[in-house]
């Protein structure tokens, strides 16, 4: 629940994450709510290392449905705001749209392009909602309406990518024993995560090791020779360089 948000405020930030109604388990991942009220003057970049997901919601700065990201994604937090957002378990995208993950590839675009007419009496609704619960309650009925649980090419996409973040290991697992473990060719796995996850099976593993590292980094038990063996990177300089570069620090300052 806790993975992919980077070092947060001292003061006046808060994060909540709530799991989905039971029927919707398969589908969501999770239902979040961020709060943030800053001194005057004061300001924030508040990164975050996304999963390979669509998170659709609204918030101060009004409806969003942003795509995966393909690097960390920073927002800057001034003042006082918030934000609900749903996230969209991988690769189901399709199940619940007529657009392909790969359109919202490191883009945010708005509920009608998303969903259509459903999509704006949604954004019409959560403008409306007067709590959380009631902006979950509308997110949630929306989405039982559309889900197309059936799609089997979007259950497999989630199966693959559930198998990627869950290995005890990913640093340790090439693309091509992706494809092998779950019966397709390289190609073929390519294709599918193109239309239903919006990332390469690449990136997706390289995420998924990355949230490793900083979970990790952030437990302050292991030295970094240690991680960088661990995590599969070719020596300590590539493992500093990649965790730099994900997270804005060096292993050591963060």
């Amino acid at each position: 629940m806790a993975r992919g948000v980077l070092t947060t405020p001292d003061t006046g930030f808060r994060l909540d994450r709530t799991p989905p109604a039971p029927d919707l388990a398969a589908l969501v991942d999770l239902h979040w709510h961020v709060r943030w009220d800053l001194p005057p003057g004061a300001g924030h970049v508040q990164g975050v290392l996304p999963f390979p997901c669509v998170n659709l919601g609204h918030g101060s700065d009004g409806p969003f449905v942003a795509g995966p990201v393909t690097g960390r994604d920073d927002r800057t937090l001034q003042g006082r705001g918030h934000a609900l957002g749903t996230r969209i378990a991988a690769g189901l995208l399709p199940a619940i749209s007529d657009l392909p993950a790969h359109a919202l590839t490191d883009r945010t675009v708005s509920f009608a392009e998303a969903f259509g007419p459903d999509g704006e009496r949604l954004e019409r609704a959560l403008a409306q909602a007067r709590s959380p619960e009631e902006h979950r309650a509308h997110v949630e009925d929306f989405l039982r309406a559309r889900w197309r649980d059936e799609d089997e090419r979007a259950l497999l996409a989630n199966r693959v990518c559930v198998a990627i973040i869950d290995a005890p290991e990913p640093g340790r697992t090439t693309v091509a024993e992706v494809a092998r473990r779950h019966g397709l060719t390289t190609r073929a796995l390519q294709r599918l995560f193109r239309d239903h996850v919006g990332l390469t099976p690449k990136q997706v593993l390289q995420r998924a090791r990355l949230h490793e590292a900083v979970e990790r980094v952030a437990a302050g038990r292991d030295a970094a020779a240690d991680l960088a063996y661990d995590l599969g990177y070719a020596d300590q300089a590539h493992f500093t360089n990649s965790f730099k570069q994900a997270t804005g620090k060096p292993p050591g300052r963060y």
